[in-house]
């Protein structure tokens, strides 16, 4: 179990570089091992979200999510344009992280999110054992742990704060940082977001996720883009 725990890196990257490898994560789930490669998700085994919300144990929302994420690939319509284009940008953009591996190894990791017993201590991401395991470099550890930490930042942001509001935009961006992290802090969302229930995902919530990575990746580009409306907006009136 040890040996398959240190070893079974190499072949869960690969697994993840392949564009349909939710099938095949599901055969190794069912088989007992995948949780023996990531630990980290074998112990959400028949894990149940106690929430009005979830309609699935953690182990399956988590390939839910990686199943979402892949579907973008071969997604031409259904108003899933924004993100399938944007899905496949960041899959040319494995140098710097932006690959699709990254997004399903959050997607196996994502109980680490949750307020359980089997959620990791909170800190630092050079905190977290599983990323010297992994051998991410730091870059990528702390790229990982960020999108875990603020797994529903985004979602909190867009559904529950007036986001027409100057602050709450700067806020939201200054705290994600980069058009990178952006960019797949938007991917990410949306896969944890359908893989709630049948139903979350709505045309509703899609525009006001996609109005605010608008207007956050305005700010990260043109902080003063964030004044310029208001301030003509004022002198019409």
């Amino acid at each position: 179990g040890s040996r398959l725990k240190y070893f079974g890196t190499d072949i869960l990257f690969s697994l993840l570089d392949y564009p349909k490898s939710e099938r095949i994560l599901r055969l190794m789930h069912d088989a007992g091992v995948l949780g023996k490669v990531l630990p980290e998700f074998g112990q959400t085994h028949c894990v149940v979200y106690y929430d009005f919300y979830h309609r699935y144990t953690a182990d399956e929302h988590s390939l839910r999510m990686v199943r979402f994420l892949e579907e973008l690939s071969t997604q031409r319509d259904g108003g899933l344009e924004e993100l399938a284009g944007l899905y496949a940008v960041v899959n040319q953009n494995e140098a710097s992280l932006g690959g699709g591996r990254w997004l399903k190894l959050v997607s196996l990791l994502s109980s680490l999110k949750s307020k359980g017993e089997q959620a990791e201590p909170r800190g630092k991401w050079d905190s977290w054992p599983v990323f010297a395991r992994l051998q991410l470099t730091a870059g990528q550890a702390e790229t990982v742990h960020f999108l875990i930490e603020n797994l529903y930042e985004m979602m909190e942001t867009a559904f529950h704060q007036d986001i027409h509001q100057p602050d709450v935009v700067k806020s939201f961006a200054r705290n994600v940082n980069t058009a990178e992290r952006l960019n797949l802090l938007y991917l990410i969302s949306y896969a944890e977001l359908r893989a709630v229930a049948p139903d979350t995902w709505t045309a509703w919530k899609k525009n006001l996720l996609s109005e605010l990575y608008h207007r956050a990746q305005n700010y990260l580009d043109r902080p003063e883009s964030l004044t310029e409306k208001p301030g003509a907006t004022r002198e019409e009136v």
